[in-house]
């Protein structure tokens, strides 16, 4: 009984809840390697802070944009949501970084090109969603990193189409 307190008491210590501590994206991803993904996002949403995580990689930040690829493994349907929703917001700002952890394979969800670039969690009116698609088309087209070509082209198919 001792010794199940005690371990009780150190993932207790050891378990942000994230009450009073900085939320970086290095504090996150140290809280995912002890953690494991899916406890982080379930403690980012019971704290209500999963939303300031999102709206941080909507603004295109490439250090919270790149958060998405491991948050990702831990989202349930309404987190997933919001991942993609935010990828979406960052693609115009922050082609690279959304790029880079875009998932071809369609294993995750919330990071396929067919959702992330797709517009289809745009949250502004129905008439802004051709000059997102501009916008985010002519971020995707400047983008000459050789190893995002594949993902670059896949995403342009999306953004391009009619």
């Amino acid at each position: 009984m001792r010794n199940l307190l005690i371990g009780m008491a150190m993932l207790t210590i050891s378990t942000p809840s994230w009450a009073g501590i900085p939320l970086t994206p290095a504090s996150i991803r140290m809280d995912i390697r002890r953690s494991g993904a899916k406890a982080v996002v379930e403690r980012l949403f019971s704290s209500g802070r999963y939303d300031l995580v999102m709206s941080r990689m909507r603004s295109g930040s490439a250090a919270w944009v790149l958060l998405a690829k491991p948050l990702s493994i831990g989202t349930d349907a309404a987190s997933s949501e919001e991942l993609q929703q935010a990828l979406t917001y960052a693609l115009p700002k922050s082609p690279e970084a959304v790029l880079s952890i875009l998932d071809a394979s369609g294993s995750s969800v919330p990071r396929s090109p067919a959702n992330v670039c797709s517009a289809s969690f745009f949250e502004g009116d129905r008439t802004d969603i051709p000059a997102y698609r501009a916008e985010a088309a002519r971020a995707v087209r400047a983008v000459r990193v050789p190893t995002l070509q594949i993902a670059k082209a896949a995403c342009l198919k999306i953004l391009t189409k009619k």
